[in-house]
């Protein structure tokens, strides 16, 4: 009976220090995602600046591991898709090598994980935006990457918005169709509110509804556009770039 006793004792105090260490982790991805997010609400190159010395700390700490991998390389992106707006050519070429080794690295770790095609794919739009004149180089290899994204992760959110943003910004002559870029921002949306974290303190969900609208206003559906940025808005009031931009031009439309 004793043996019995001692044996349950352990058996809970495990389970509970377990707990502990679940709560502690949650915690920390917690304030690691709301840095994601108020780096790019913010637009912020200090802050994503802060944010990748922190993630690469961790990850020669830890010495391969490829989710900080993921995440360092992530925010990688996210530094160089803020230098765009002011067309910061040195950021871009500070970080743009590393994330082409580091996706490299990430889909031979695992080749169907989707996840990182979707940086794959994130880093080929980033080299259109800085060269031009190589997207037709550039472009059916940021297709390949979609396409393994999709087909790895048809449920993935962020495969669709890299989806939709091929769909937008590629000619029609070469494939484009502002139609399914429509569908497929719509659909990332639609993923994005049934995950399990929902759109709190989510960028990318953001970044999918900046985008959806645009994608109306380019198809002369105003309405449409101001409703999207206005839901936007609701779940983060301080997105400048919808607050500030994107919906004074749809309204001035309509």
């Amino acid at each position: 009976m004793n043996k019995i006793k001692t044996t349950l004792k352990w058996a809970i105090m495990t389970l509970v220090i377990l707990m502990i260490s679940f709560d502690t982790i949650k915690a920390q991805d917690d304030v690691l995602q709301e840095k994601f997010y108020r780096a790019y609400v913010q637009n912020s190159k200090t802050m994503w600046t802060l944010l990748i010395d922190e993630l690469r700390s961790q990850y020669d700490a830890a010495q391969n591991d490829m989710q900080l991998l993921y995440l360092l390389t992530k925010a990688q992106i996210g530094i160089v898709n803020a230098s765009m707006a002011d067309r910061d050519k040195p950021t871009y070429k500070k970080y743009i090598k590393d994330i082409d080794d580091n996706t490299k690295r990430l889909i031979e770790s695992d080749v169907a994980w989707s996840d990182a095609y979707v940086l794959r794919s994130r880093m080929y739009s980033a080299k259109m935006a800085f060269h031009p004149m190589r997207s037709m180089f550039l472009g059916p290899k940021s297709d390949k990457a979609i396409e393994n994204a999709l087909k790895h992760g048809p449920e993935n959110p962020e495969a669709w918005m890299v989806e939709g943003g091929s769909k937008f910004f590629t000619p029609a002559m070469f494939g484009g169709d502002i139609e399914e870029a429509i569908q497929a921002y719509s659909k990332a949306i639609e993923l994005f509110k049934e995950a399990r974290g929902g759109v709190k303190s989510n960028p990318e969900y953001l970044e999918a509804c900046a985008w959806l609208g645009q994608a109306y206003v380019k198809n002369d559906k105003y309405q449409e556009a101001v409703n999207v940025y206005n839901e936007a808005l609701d779940q983060e009031p301080d997105f400048g770039w919808i607050k500030y931009v994107l919906l004074p031009e749809a309204k001035a439309k309509l």
